[in-house]
């Protein structure tokens, strides 16, 4: 019966194991620029180098993976036309496009997804998303478009582990560094849209590639504007300067007029998570109390603006594995109080606090001082508590002391959240030997099933193998499920190509969008954020006659989470662990890492202030036209300390000009573990300045 099962698992995967492509040409008028905005500037624009935020949705205009997300939600061939499993199921044969080219019109072969797959292994490269790779054997070269990934063994994920986004080995060969490469700033790639100009610390424009597999894309010229706070960027859109703005973060846009506002599911939940090590929360019953005393709803409401729903477990609605039947321990404080009188917590002295054998119940709550939303979600937690008797301190640390406390499980309880990928492999949270199970939690049945929904060929199987998962821990409550906030996109009215029923974010299709003619106004992009800034200057002007402090213009420094940190450490973190002959090893959790390590995270500088340089007299008499790249040395204090030309097209006044210029800009500094460094970037300045 075994081996039966065995088979009819086998052939059911066999029939998902290849998919040929499905042709979807642009539609809408032609022509257009499409203005977005965006609060996250990329370092590079290689998919090489993705943010802590994922990859930058410029990048993956530019560069094309093997297959993608279609609006369905399901996996389709995009670079490669199609793929076969090997019989055993250890290996997947993909084809590339016959047509697909580089914008230098060089054809996309083998040799570059070969040679890309050992650049991303190779540990010069600084590949962040290494540990994907983990169980992959070999990538060879079978002919010029037919290439074959080899795995260690047979798992669940293979297909989404081996879609790389190739890059032209005819151009990077004889990179001695990829990471300081040039080719970083002005790469050419395969993508619906090419490289035209980028104004570092200001904005990023493309132009439509005519020699897209698909056709030419709608829009001319999509530019992608970097606002220097959320508050700039409302006020550009407000204008309506700005026709699309993805990914903001909750907050409140009832004032927003003439743009859809486009609500996406998301993919993080956030939590309290309770030390089982703690005499206090060692019995479940508590932290039943603990949890139905807490308002989450109102939480969502005061802190998220209502742009959130609440957590049910641990993995997110938007994912696949969900359990929808699954349902929130209510908000119910008389029942908590109950519970908590029943194991012997009353307020003998009358001081408002619950105590037992003269002790109150009383403990800390850590969380990440960088993260004001938490914070305030910390506070509105205490207060909630201390309605049933519960004395909560609250204590913000620098993300640094944050994360030492939880590997050391010096805490009482802390808030941090997780984010849920389609490729499911919660070994590091929820494994008894997971090296961010912090809370301390043990559960053999939880082991088992994490293994096999990773080893599922099944969806339907693992769907109900994750459901068991997800069952048992909200059962045992080692934390307290707060909320998943939801991610905000407001569209422009004017805006075609929206389509409400496809399953990805709208910045992944934003190719397919377009302007009608009537409706296309002209922007001038080289001044987005002025407004912002005059309103300060008005302001100023005001102030000054009052003899008061004038206002400044709001720049809100973004933190990188301690989620984004440890998650960050954890891809980092290469195992070499080996399946076995028909699947993958038991022993896939990651050897816990020195905590100094994990925290070793660097923040490149981020633009504050720019100077354009001016084009000199002796290049315009020649007519001198190029790129001067020089490379700026921060201090720590955000200023230039050294500046050096990079590479140069050959006109001395301009490099003369650009260094000069360089030398003014001003940035917020480079960060390791949260604290300004000295860092390196790089400038590109265009002659003539535009």
């Amino acid at each position: 019966m075994k081996k039966l099962l065995l088979y009819v698992t086998l052939l059911l995967f066999l029939s998902l194991s290849c998919a040929k492509k499905v042709e979807q040409g642009y539609s809408g008028e032609q022509g257009g620029t499409l203005i977005v905005g965006l609060l996250d500037e990329p370092s590079s624009l290689l998919p090489l180098y993705p943010s802590m935020e994922g990859q930058s949705p410029i990048v993956t205009k530019l560069f094309e993976p093997l297959h993608k997300i279609g609006e369905d939600g399901k996996v389709k061939p995009d670079l490669a036309t199609s793929w076969v499993y090997s019989e055993d199921l250890k290996s997947i044969t993909y084809s590339i496009r016959p047509d697909a080219k580089w914008w230098d019109g060089k054809p996309i072969t083998a040799d570059d997804i070969v040679y890309t797959y050992n650049l991303m292994k190779n540990p010069k490269t600084g590949y962040p998303g290494v540990y994907s790779l983990r169980y992959i054997d070999n990538v060879e070269k079978i002919d010029e478009h037919r290439v074959r990934f080899t795995f260690k063994g047979v798992y669940a994920d293979e297909l989404l582990n081996s879609n790389i986004y190739p890059l032209p080995v005819h151009k990077i060969k004889n990179e001695k560094d990829i990471k300081t490469s040039l080719f970083n700033y002005e790469p050419i790639g395969d993508g619906p849209f090419k490289l035209d100009k980028w104004d570092r610390g200001n904005r990023i424009e493309l132009i439509a590639n005519p020699d897209y597999y698909l056709g030419r894309p709608p829009l001319n010229r999509v530019v992608y504007w970097f606002a220097p706070s959320i508050d700039a960027l409302l006020d550009e859109v407000k204008l309506g300067h700005i026709d699309i703005a993805p990914n903001l973060p909750p907050g409140n846009y009832k004032d927003i007029k003439g743009y859809k506002k486009i609500i996406t599911p998301g993919n993080s939940y956030t939590y309290i998570g309770w030390n089982l090590r703690n005499p206090l929360f060692k019995n479940k019953k508590i932290r039943k109390a603990l949890t139905e005393a807490i308002n989450r709803r109102n939480i969502i409401k005061t802190v998220l603006n209502g742009y959130g729903e609440v957590s049910s477990g641990p993995i997110v609605p938007s994912n696949w594995a969900y359990d929808g039947n699954l349902k929130p321990i209510p908000y119910n404080p008389v029942e908590a109080k109950k519970i908590l009188v029943s194991l012997g917590w009353k307020d003998r002295n009358r001081d408002g606090y619950l105590d037992k054998k003269r002790k109150t119940f009383t403990f800390t709550l850590i969380v990440d001082e960088s993260d004001p939303l938490r914070t305030l979600v910390a506070h509105i937690i205490a207060k909630d508590l201390k309605k049933i008797g519960i004395k909560v301190k609250v204590k913000p640390l620098a993300a640094t002391d944050f994360i030492n406390k939880l590997f050391k499980r010096k805490f009482g309880a802390y808030i941090l959240g997780w984010t849920v990928s389609n490729e499911l492999d919660p070994t590091p949270i929820w494994s008894s030997k997971g090296i961010y199970n912090f809370v301390g939690y043990h559960n053999s049945e939880i082991d088992e099933l994490i293994e096999n929904g990773i080893l599922s060929l099944d969806r339907k199987r693992g769907k109900t193998i994750w459901e068991r998962f997800q069952e048992k821990i909200v059962n045992d409550i080692p934390y307290t499920f707060l909320y998943v906030p939801q991610s905000i996109t407001l569209l422009k009215s004017d805006v075609e190509g929206y389509n409400k029923d496809d399953k990805r974010k709208l910045s992944d299709y934003i190719d397919y969008c377009w302007i009608p003619k009537n409706k296309r106004v002209a922007i001038d992009y080289a001044k987005l954020g002025e407004h912002y800034k005059s309103l300060f200057v008005v302001q100023a002007k005001k102030a000054k006659k009052r003899k008061v402090k004038a206002p400044a213009p709001v720049v809100r420094k973004k933190k990188v989470s301690t989620e984004k940190i440890l998650e960050t450490a954890l891809m980092k973190k290469s195992s070499e662990s080996t399946p076995k002959k028909s699947a993958v090893s038991k022993k896939t959790t990651v050897p816990l890492p020195v905590v100094e390590e994990v925290t070793t995270i660097k923040e490149d500088p981020k633009v504050k202030k720019t100077v354009m340089p001016n084009y000199p007299d002796a290049a315009k008499v020649v007519g001198a036209k190029g790129r001067v790249y020089i490379q700026v040395t921060v201090g720590t204090n955000g200023k230039v300390i050294k500046a050096k030309i990079l590479k140069s097209f050959g006109n001395p006044a301009c490099d003369a000009e650009a260094l000069r210029a360089a030398k003014l800009w001003q940035f917020e500094p480079g960060t390791i573990n949260g604290e300004p460094a000295v860092m390196t970037s790089v400038i590109p300045f265009n002659f003539p300045p535009y």
